[in-house]
C-alpha cells in the first residue's frame, strides 16, 4: 500500500491505494483531464447543434467517463472525492439514458448508409471482448487452484475493474457487434457508441503502461 508522508488532498486520493492502482488511477486521470474533458466539451458542443455524429461521440464519452468513476466509486479506496465519483457517474448516466430516449428511430435509419464498415467494426468490437477475456483471465484462473492472490493484487479487496470489464464491457462488445453485423439499426448505435468508448479506455491503457515503464524500466 501506498502511503505518502504529506496530507495535501491529492495525497488524500491516493495514500490508501495499492501501488499498482496508484499507476492505473494516474494513467486515467491523466486521459480524462487532457482528452476527454476537451472532447465531452465538443461532444456536448455538437449535440446542442442536433449534429448526430456529435450526439453518438458525446454518448460514447459520457459512456468511458461513467465507466472510470463507477470503478472509482466501487473499488477505490474511500477518500475525500468519493461524494464527487458517485455524481459524476450518476450523472452520466442518466444522460446517456436521457439522450438515447431523445434520439429520433427515423433519422438514425436515414443515417447509416450501405457504406458503413459494418463487418470491420463488428468483428473489431468481439475482437476487443475476446481480448478482454484473455487477458484478464490470464491473471485470475492461476489463482483458482491453489487458492492465492497475485503479488500485483495484494491489497486490493476484490477484482473490481476484471468484474465490471467481463460483466459489462465484454458482454456489451459482444452483443453490439453481433446486432452491427446482423445490420440491427440499434446495432449501428450501440456499436458506433462503443468505439468511442474503447478509444478512451485504450489511451488510458496505453498511458498506464507507458507510466509503468518510465518508472519501472519494464514494458508490459
Amino acid at each position: 500500500i501506498s502511503t505518502p508522508s504529506n496530507s495535501s488532498a491529492a495525497s488524500d486520493v491516493y495514500k490508501r491505494q495499492t501501488k499498482s492502482l496508484i499507476a492505473e488511477g494516474i494513467a486515467w486521470d491523466f486521459v480524462r483531464l487532457i482528452i476527454a474533458v476537451p472532447a465531452l466539451i465538443i461532444g456536448f458542443i455538437l449535440f446542442l447543434k442536433e449534429s448526430l455524429r456529435g450526439t453518438l461521440f458525446l454518448i460514447g464519452v459520457l459512456a468511458a467517463i461513467f465507466y472510470q468513476y463507477f470503478l472509482w466509486a466501487f473499488g477505490w479506496a474511500y477518500n475525500p472525492l468519493f461524494l464527487c465519483y458517485v455524481i459524476i457517474y450518476s450523472l452520466s448516466l442518466c444522460t446517456i439514458i436521457l439522450i438515447l430516449a431523445s434520439l429520433n428511430k427515423e433519422r438514425l435509419k436515414m443515417a447509416f448508409s450501405d457504406s458503413f464498415p459494418v463487418k470491420y467494426i463488428g468483428i473489431f468490437n468481439i475482437s476487443v471482448a475476446g481480448i478482454l477475456i484473455l487477458m484478464w483471465l490470464k491473471e485470475i484462473l492461476p489463482t483458482l487452484y491453489p487458492n492465492t492472490i497475485p503479488e500485483q493484487f495484494a491489497g486490493v479487496h476484490t477484482l473490481f475493474v476484471q468484474a465490471a470489464d467481463l460483466g459489462i464491457v465484454v458482454p456489451y462488445a459482444i452483443f453490439s457487434g453481433i446486432l452491427l453485423l446482423k445490420r440491427n439499426l440499434y446495432g449501428y448505435l450501440l456499436a458506433s457508441v462503443a468505439i468511442i468508448f474503447m478509444i478512451f479506455m485504450g489511451r488510458a491503457i496505453i498511458a498506464g503502461v507507458v507510466l509503468d515503464a518510465l518508472k519501472t524500466g519494464y514494458v508490459d
